[in-house]
């Protein structure tokens, strides 16, 4: 069974890629040559939205910085789409005229004008839209979207949430209690990614901060001795025996490891890569630190078999600097004050606002659909998800 399920994952990423070119909603056997006609802006319309543009800034830009390029050319920030790292911003001059300027800025990665995509009933679905609703998906399927039909299909899917969403409102079913419940629920988790994003972005620390940690824990930034190493395995100790000769009398042990070897790593020509101690069987081990670079060992008898190994290289132990792990313990110690502040937030509203526990109840709580799984059930998930890209 679980073999079934390791051989289920590429399948729903095929089927991932295949629901994206054939779509995922009822008008699924339209082309996106008739799709495109009822979502293509008239001649007539604006092609990007007036008055605004987006702006995204390369790594370490400062706020200073920013607030210096608007405030030069009366551009005010409208969002900050912490998420993907883009800026919409209102501009005074003509939006032709603000992106090249934004553009010639070096701290600028790129600046765009706010393209209207799709208009339905009034309402626009513009290019931060759709960018976003792709940053929704998960990771490893995201790369589905460079295509232009799978951008097309959805940029069908959310007009298609428009127009479903403004004729269920017409028909007052934002009122029916299942629904309300599931609206509501988007808006608090919507409104507690909100608190908390701007709660843990108030989280700074010094220099001084960084370097106390650095001191106080210079044995976790201490790289032990490493050995590179390539291995023949073999079966028997005849073939070790015969295999060693063979290496003696001057045969590549590259060579002989490819052809040879019946080891995972016999088509990288025996190569395991870079090992402390403890990682290696400790026959291999033992061997392995005690040869000089280029040496070959003789026959390791092993549970897995007869090896033979060469060192290519070794490491000596040493101390990493602090420039080396600044940005590791700098993502460490913003890990552990947002978690303090999140902890104390959560104790202080508590407090303020009253919280009871009723776990005695949790007994209750019945998970419904369960049972013996099935690979289309994950199928069916992986078509839900797809059709939810918020």
């Amino acid at each position: 069974m679980k073999k079934t399920y390791i051989l289920i994952i590429p399948l729903l990423i095929l089927f991932g890629i295949m629901a994206e070119g054939l779509s995922l909603y009822p008008s699924a056997q339209e082309s996106l040559e008739e799709q495109s006609t009822t979502i293509r802006s008239s001649d007539s319309a604006p092609l990007f939205v007036p008055g605004e543009i987006l702006v995204a800034f390369r790594p370490n830009t400062t706020m200073d910085q920013i607030h210096a390029m608007n405030e030069s050319q009366g551009m005010t920030i409208l969002e900050m789409n912490q998420g993907l790292g883009i800026y919409r911003l209102r501009v005074s001059r003509s939006v032709k005229e603000a992106v090249a300027f934004a553009q010639s800025q070096p701290f600028v990665a790129n600046a765009r004008p706010n393209y209207i995509l799709a208009e339905v009933a009034g309402e626009i679905i513009t290019l931060l839209d759709i960018e976003s609703a792709i940053h929704g998906i998960p990771t490893f399927l995201r790369h589905i979207y460079t295509r232009p039909e799978a951008k097309e299909t959805l940029l069908r899917t959310l007009v298609d949430y428009k127009l479903f969403a403004k004729v269920a409102r017409e028909e007052n079913l934002d009122k029916i209690p299942e629904v309300e419940r599931k609206i509501n629920t988007a808006i608090e988790k919507a409104l507690t990614e909100a608190f908390l994003r701007r709660t843990i972005d108030a989280v700074s620390m010094s220099e001084k901060d960084l370097r106390d940690y650095y001191e106080d824990h210079l044995k976790e930034f201490q790289i032990p001795e490493q050995i590179k190493i390539r291995r023949i395995v073999v079966e028997t100790e005849v073939e070790a025996i015969e295999i060693l000769e063979t290496l003696e009398a001057g045969a590549e042990f590259e060579k002989i490891a490819r052809e040879r070897s019946i080891g995972a790593t016999a088509q990288s020509g025996g190569e395991l890569g870079w090992f402390g101690r403890g990682r290696l069987d400790p026959a291999v081990e033992r061997a392995g630190f005690t040869l000089k670079k280029g040496e070959t060992s003789g026959i390791i008898k092993t549970p897995s078999g007869f090896h033979i190994i060469k060192l290519e290289d070794k490491r000596r132990a040493r101390q990493q600097s602090f420039s080396e792990v600044r940005n590791r313990i700098k993502k460490t110690l913003q890990e552990q004050k947002q978690k303090e502040v999140r902890e104390q937030k959560r104790k202080e509203l508590g407090q303020r606002y009253g919280v009871r526990i009723h776990s005695e109840f949790l007994p209750e709580v019945k998970v419904h659909k369960i049972g013996q799984r099935d690979p289309r059930d994950l199928i069916r998930a992986l078509q839900e998800m797809l059709e939810r890209p918020h």
